[in-house]
């Protein structure tokens, strides 16, 4: 259903996984999938989570487009993928930033991740574990870190500039290192 204008929607926040005997957050994720579930979702905001992870998948299937994560605090890594199966976590046109995260790295998938046309904005934490290798799976992407990305041209570090982070505000200036910032596809230029 399409949201009224001027109105928030699609935003999940505020959750947090605590013990309720000493209100110390507990390993629990704000979303969990398991025995085969599935998450597709696009033009949702996870905000002000706080738990283990906001994004945990032991035996599904993420794909997330259009996706901001901002301002939540885990304990672990932001986003991690367990299964062991052989589909990916796939992130497309997304902005992860100004998340406090008490893991070495944002995203943690053994089993694949696809990082396209998106913002990862985490300061002295690494983007991806394990590293991605190929420069197929990692496109269009602006970074703090790029030591765990593929070494291409479509892999940029930098900070962006937004509108007003500490407002919560995550869209791009005009002047910003992401905005235009992607390289020439040459695959598309040398068939045009």
């Amino acid at each position: 259903v399409a949201c009224a204008a001027g109105t928030d929607c699609n935003r999940i926040e505020g959750n947090a996984a605590l013990d309720v005997s000493n209100s110390q957050p507990t390993g629990g994720s704000t979303i969990l999938l398991q025995d085969a579930g599935n998450l597709y979702a696009d033009r949702v905001e996870l905000r002000g989570n706080s738990g283990g992870h906001v994004l945990r998948d032991v035996a599904g299937f993420l794909e997330l487009s259009n996706v901001l994560i901002a301002g939540n605090a885990t304990t672990q890594e932001l986003v991690t993928r367990d299964s062991s199966d052989n589909t990916i976590l796939e992130f497309d046109s997304s902005t992860i930033a100004g998340n406090t995260i008490g893991a070495a790295n944002v995203i943690h998938a053994p089993a694949g991740l696809a990082l396209f046309n998106s913002i990862v904005d985490q300061p002295n934490v690494a983007t991806v574990d394990p590293p991605i290798a190929d420069g197929a799976d990692a496109k269009n992407v602006r970074t703090n870190d790029r030591s765990t990305l593929p070494d291409t041209v479509y892999i940029q570090q930098g900070e962006p500039t937004f509108v007003n982070a500490a407002a919560g505000d995550y869209h791009l200036t005009p002047a910003s290192l992401g905005v235009d910032a992607a390289a020439a596809d040459t695959d598309v230029l040398a068939t045009t």
